[in-house]
């Protein structure tokens, strides 16, 4: 935006631009999950900040009307709550607009249906009924016995259990998602509206051939090559401010100094600490750990071998019952393996081929640091996810507060696969 001054006259001048790419995006996707955020340069006295407005989540399929998606859904929202916001006690007035941000998602809803049309031959045969159901939902009674078991229509709830909540005959409303019960329909209908927000899931039950839980991801048990333990420091600087508001601000937090401790598996002559004190020392904190993932690139890529296997080493290879990796026993006809580090040449013990292919080094770096969800990640977040190429994983608590992010580096692929930095909270 560069001329605009008014809200509505910018969204609806930006309504072509939206829609348009709106439409390229519903091209390749069926469906979408979309939100948009309206950043604006806002003053109160001497003050001003940049503040966003951001719009609820909706899907969009092909056949939305995306007009009436952006005036219902974009444009009177954003202005609504633009209004709230400058009418409050805080002051803040929208001096200049600064853009509107299209946050688009592939969304992949369920696929269901009452009624599916039988191919021509079977339907030639006259052999099968083809039930049409209108009912985007029914309740089912599962009846057993024995060894037999089938699925009953219930077609009125209340009669079927009344015996076990009353001995009156006086009717009760149920909720047939939670079975919870009220006097009147329309305590029933106040219910499901909230019911239908809050219990919006099924309970999925393990097969027989499933029902047990054990741990699979076995490749975790080895350590990680390498772990970073990092830290960073701030100085407080104080900021003009009119004191007026009751709320204003007086200090900014400004990076000086990181630090970070590297500590290797299995050298440790590969662990050590670097620090840097400026004001360029995140922008040096990222640079060092892109170079970290290359060299943990290297590192992999690497394949030292085996070290030589001794007389004892084969019997004990030999007559060993069980596999290292997954503590299971071999079977007669099993293909037995000698597992080992690709790192140090160290031998591991006897494995089954799978558990053996399946055994890899991560290829992941953890940066551990502490307090990262209240305050260290605000300041390496926008420059760890633009400094250098590679997507950004995030598992967020809420839109500013992190408890991991992972960088994964495009240019140190291995196997399709890439290195990546993951960053987490401690305390």
């Amino acid at each position: 935006n560069s001329n605009h001054i008014e809200p509505r006259r910018f969204l609806e001048d930006a309504s072509e631009i939206v829609l348009e790419r709106v439409q390229c995006i519903m091209q390749r996707y069926d469906s979408i999950k979309i939100n948009t955020i309206f950043n604006g340069e806002f003053v109160a006295g001497d003050k001003r900040a940049n503040k966003s407005i951001a719009t609820r989540n909706y899907e969009l399929y092909r056949y939305t009307d995306l007009r009436e998606w952006y005036v219902t859904r974009v444009v009177e929202p954003i202005l609504t709550s633009l209004e709230e916001f400058q009418e409050r006690d805080s002051g803040w007035a929208l001096s200049r607009i600064l853009n509107l941000v299209v946050n688009a998602n592939k969304h992949n809803p369920l696929r269901a249906g009452c009624h599916i049309k039988l191919p021509r031959e079977i339907m030639l045969k006259r052999a099968v009924i083809n039930v049409q159901s209108t009912s985007k939902h029914v309740n089912l009674l599962y009846v057993e016995d024995d060894s037999a078991g089938h699925f009953a229509l219930i077609k009125e709830l209340f009669r079927l259990v009344r015996s076990q909540i009353t001995r009156n005959k006086n009717r009760k409303y149920f909720c047939d998602r939670c079975l919870h019960y009220f006097n009147t329909n329309a305590k029933l209908e106040t219910h499901n509206e909230d019911c239908e927000k809050i219990n919006d899931c099924t309970i999925r039950l393990p097969s027989e051939d499933d029902k047990w839980l054990s741990f699979r991801n076995h490749c975790q048990k080895e350590r990680v090559p390498f772990v970073v333990y990092a830290d960073l420091e701030c100085a407080l600087e104080k900021t003009d401010s009119d004191s007026q508001y009751a709320t204003h601000t007086y200090q900014h937090h400004n990076v000086f100094s990181v630090g970070y401790y590297v500590q290797c598996s299995y050298d440790s002559s590969l662990s050590g600490y670097r620090f840097r004190r400026d004001k360029d020392c995140i922008a040096w904190f990222t640079e060092e750990l892109k170079n970290w993932a290359h060299s943990v690139h290297t590192t992999i890529s690497a394949n030292v071998p085996m070290a030589d296997f001794t007389r004892d080493d084969w019997e004990k290879f030999n007559s060993a019952s069980h596999c290292h990796v997954c503590e299971k026993s071999f079977a007669k006809d099993d293909t037995r393996v000698r597992d080992y580090c690709h790192l140090t040449g160290r031998y591991r013990g006897p494995a089954h081929s799978n558990c053996n292919l399946n055994y890899k080094d991560s290829r992941c770096i953890p940066v551990v640091f502490h307090n990262l969800s209240g305050y260290d990640a605000h300041f390496i977040i926008k420059e760890i996810a633009t400094a250098y190429e590679g997507p950004v994983d995030l598992l967020p608590i809420t839109k500013e507060k992190y408890i991991s992010f992972t960088k994964h580096i495009d240019s140190t692929k291995i196997d399709q696969k890439n290195c990546a930095i993951t960053f987490h909270r401690f305390i």
